[in-house]
């Protein structure tokens, strides 16, 4: 046997032994280590699950190049996310979530906005600590624009009250917002009137203050102005 052909059979015996290691590499090693940081509103395996579609993106080949020159999984709710190998086994995936204060209800769609008014979101869901917004007039909603109304520090309001019931951990089904910026809170079967928002930290303290002592009840909680009189708020139970 000629050298040459040695030679090329053995560069054909190592092409096809580098080719065995490759695959061999590709379906054999496996990520098995996901660590998920940033998530509130998605659980650690819900974000796994859709970023890892199907199996062969946990190879550490394929998710390598998938990260590097692929696009992002879009994810709702998540701004973006950032993924970073710790070895070939293992990833962090550091979650940045869109920063929603309520949503409104439009058409049979949830409407999910921020801060700002701008609606970031549309969805059949409803998101777990996130209030349905109502009262507010308006005449169309746009995605990623900001909703139409008359008077901007609306949302500012909105922005406040959310704020403190995160605070104080206090879950609400619906705020109610009229023409006059006055909101009432539904909990439940109680209905909380807050009045125009004067002294919203204080009486969202004593409504935190209170909260025991409202379950199981069915009414009206007015808590517009504190009444020294009656030594506090006064609650119309429903007939």
């Amino acid at each position: 046997m000629k050298n040459s052909t040695k030679i090329k059979i053995m560069a054909l015996v190592c092409t096809l032994c580098i080719v065995a290691l490759v695959l061999i590499f590709v379906f054999a090693v496996k990520i098995n280590h996901i660590e998920v940081t940033g998530n509130e509103k998605y659980s650690d395996k819900k974000i796994e699950e859709m970023i890892f579609k199907d199996k062969w993106m946990k190879s550490p080949v394929v998710f390598f190049f998938r990260t590097k020159f692929g696009k992002q999984e879009s994810i709702p709710f998540v701004a973006k996310y950032e993924i970073s190998m710790k070895s070939l086994t293992s990833v962090k995936i550091s979650v940045y979530e869109k920063n929603v204060v309520g949503y409104i209800e439009y058409f049979g769609t949830n409407m999910y906005f921020d801060k700002d008014g701008i609606v970031s979101e549309s969805s059949s869901e409803v998101l777990e600590g996130i209030p349905k917004i109502t009262g507010i007039k308006f005449d169309y909603i746009v995605l990623q624009k900001k909703i139409p109304v008359e008077d901007d520090k609306l949302f500012s309001k909105i922005m406040d009250i959310t704020q403190l019931l995160n605070k104080y951990s206090i879950s609400v089904d619906k705020i109610y917002i009229s023409g006059s910026m006055e909101m009432t809170l539904y909990m439940g079967d109680v209905k909380v009137e807050l009045g125009d928002g004067d002294n919203l930290n204080e009486k969202i303290i004593d409504l935190n203050d209170m909260r025991e002592n409202l379950n199981g009840l069915s009414g009206t909680l007015d808590m517009k102005q504190y009444d020294s009189a009656d030594e506090g708020y006064t609650f119309k139970k429903n007939q």
